[in-house]
């Protein structure tokens, strides 16, 4: 039987790097030498000392660090109408981090929202099931360019920008006659009204304190600008959180564009890859984050009795819970695994997942009933009771 366009997606997102890490898990060479260890090797080799403390590490969606013995409320008869007692369990300290930075700069808002979403699944997906308690949040961007707040050094960055491209030096987001007429546009200053003095409005800005002659030269076209992304990846972000019931309560941001003095005899190719744009002749590198970064954190507990996954076994039944499954965001994990620039604009566009907190949160209501029934269980007969749910995971770049 021929696979269906569902097991399709499926395979090519479970074989993407976004979930294999096979660039981390590659073989690492150094100026011609095998290293002796990969990526993933050294992030893991710094487990070793402290491994006594911890409880799940590199084995599943979180790591869970040892916790203490806590009083809770539990149901003598559970499954139905019931008295609450008390009763002592052991809870762990959860904590699991992502990005999803690609996403977010395609789509700010719902990259954003689902980075959160898809990092509640793995927070919610550890062991057998945990407990989501709070979130937090960060994000990376270049020079924000705000309307009305001009900051020299902003400016100063547009027109050495300008210039490079005027000069006819390696750009990749603007070239030939558009870049032609940014550099000839003029625009080497401005004041905190915008370009030349006028409105922001007034002067055609987009997005930032920039014309959009400058405003392509300066970030492609697919990709939304800093300020644009900063406002809508919080707004999204927040917003999930909100729905589904994990607030963000902490988190960071920065904003950073740098040109960096190099050897006259730096290639393009290599200033590309340091900082998305090539070193021309006028001997200088550009740092900025052009593809953001989102980062996104998640705090909750583990009862230490679903801190391991069962194994499986034959004749188990499983079980797929979640929403409709439609063609958008499908494809995420395997277009976020592409190198930036490879896919078509419309496809990264239709790649970006489209959050669901409400569903999830459905979805996560009933995993936790079932839990509930089953610790109930455990702790008025005080013996190990037959496990309902063996193994829990969550579907990566899939809806969220």
């Amino acid at each position: 039987m021929a696979p269906s366009h569902h097991r399709l997606h499926e395979q090519f997102s479970t074989s993407s790097s976004f979930c294999r890490h096979w660039f981390f898990k590659g073989k690492m060479v150094l100026d011609g030498e095998t290293q002796p260890a990969t990526l993933m090797q050294l992030v893991q080799d710094t487990l070793k000392p402290r491994a006594h403390n911890s409880v799940v590490a590199f084995s599943d969606n979180s790591s869970a660090i040892r916790g203490f013995e806590l009083p809770v409320l539990a149901a003598d008869t559970p499954g139905g109408p019931s008295v609450l007692s008390p009763h002592t369990v052991a809870r762990s300290c959860l904590l699991t981090a992502e990005t999803h930075n690609a996403p977010s700069a395609v789509a700010p808002y719902p990259g954003a929202e689902t980075g959160t979403g898809g990092r509640i699944r793995d927070t919610h997906a550890t062991g057998r099931g945990s407990h989501v308690i709070a979130g937090t949040t960060g994000y990376a961007v270049g020079h924000l360019h705000i309307p009305g707040y001009e900051l020299p050094w902003e400016r100063e960055f547009v027109a050495a920008e300008l210039a490079r491209g005027g000069a006819g030096s390696s750009q990749p987001f603007l070239t030939g006659a558009a870049a032609a007429a940014a550099a000839s546009s003029g625009h080497a200053g401005t004041t905190s009204g915008g370009v030349g003095g006028a409105a922001p409005e007034a002067a055609g800005l987009v997005g930032g304190a920039y014309t959009p002659a400058e405003r392509a030269l300066l970030y492609p076209a697919n990709v939304a600008d800093p300020l644009t992304i900063e406002v809508e990846a919080s707004n999204g972000a927040s917003d999930y959180g909100n729905k589904f019931g994990e607030p963000v309560v902490a988190g960071f941001t920065r904003s950073v564009g740098l040109h960096i003095p190099v050897e006259a005899t730096a290639g393009a190719g290599g200033s590309a890859a340091a900082g998305g744009a090539g070193a021309g002749g006028s001997g200088i590198e550009r740092r900025e984050y052009v593809k953001p970064i989102m980062f996104t954190a998640g705090i909750g507990a583990l009862d230490d009795a679903h801190a391991e996954k069962g194994a499986p076994e034959r004749g188990m039944v499983v079980v797929k819970l979640g929403g409709p499954a439609y063609r958008i965001g499908m494809g995420g994990s395997a277009a976020s695994s592409m190198m930036h620039g490879e896919n078509k604009a419309e496809l990264d566009f239709n790649a970006v997942q489209r959050g669901d907190a409400e569903m999830e949160q459905k979805v996560r209501g009933r995993q936790v009933q079932v839990f509930k029934c089953e610790v109930g269980r455990r702790l008025a007969a005080q013996v190990s009771m037959p496990r309902r749910v063996s193994r829990l995971r969550d579907v990566n770049g899939g809806p969220a």
